[in-house]
């Protein structure tokens, strides 16, 4: 690692080597890797769609990760068995610093990409297959994985559906029961029928 720049407020790294090497496209996988709440050891494909789908509003699919991965993996920030992702020492401590430099709840791809020293996103990126696709990660396992990530994430908005009606309704009762009274119907009053 470089030395911390002096106008970086948190002494993050100052453009790691491996960086140069990287795309911007690689640092959302890259950031998906890491785990800000506690350290885990290595993830599946799932958790990995998973965290880059809440990470970017976006699910990379097959290409993207199958030619993506090799990069991080081949620069060293990353690691796969081709089942399994983890981000080593290094791309931990870059994603970790972008975390501390904006904040948890601030942190971008883009704020990602200015501590790794990689130009802005209106820059065209040229998809460089050169490596090939990632060694044991085949298209079936992908859409077997993008599937149940899916089924997952429909279960968890039905469920959040489900439990923020039971809030509503809860709180619409304690409402009528402490007022004495149900709320009034409210007419639409801009408008005025003939």
């Amino acid at each position: 690692m470089n030395a911390p720049s002096p106008d970086d407020p948190v002494g993050a790294p100052a453009h790691p080597a491996f960086a140069q090497r990287l795309k911007r496209s690689d640092l959302w996988l890259l950031a998906a890797l890491y785990s800000s709440k506690r350290p885990v050891k290595s993830i599946t494909l799932i958790t990995l769609l998973e965290r880059a789908d809440s990470l970017n509003h976006a699910i990379p699919f097959f290409d993207p990760i199958s030619y993506g991965l090799p990069r991080p993996i081949d620069a060293g920030p990353a690691g796969s068995d081709g089942r399994r992702f983890w981000a080593r020492p290094g791309g931990s401590a870059l994603v970790r610093a972008a975390y501390k430099a904006s904040g948890p709840d601030d942190f971008t791809l883009e704020s990602l990409a200015r501590l790794a020293g990689i130009p802005p996103a209106p820059l065209p990126e040229r998809d460089d297959r050169s490596l090939g696709r990632l060694a044991g990660l085949s298209r079936e396992n992908y859409d077997h994985a993008y599937a149940a990530y899916l089924r997952n994430a429909s279960d968890s908005l039905c469920e959040l559906t489900w439990w923020t009606a039971k809030w509503a309704l809860r709180t619409l009762r304690r409402w009528i029961l402490a007022t004495g009274r149900r709320p009034a119907r409210q007419r639409n009053r801009s408008v005025q029928l003939a």
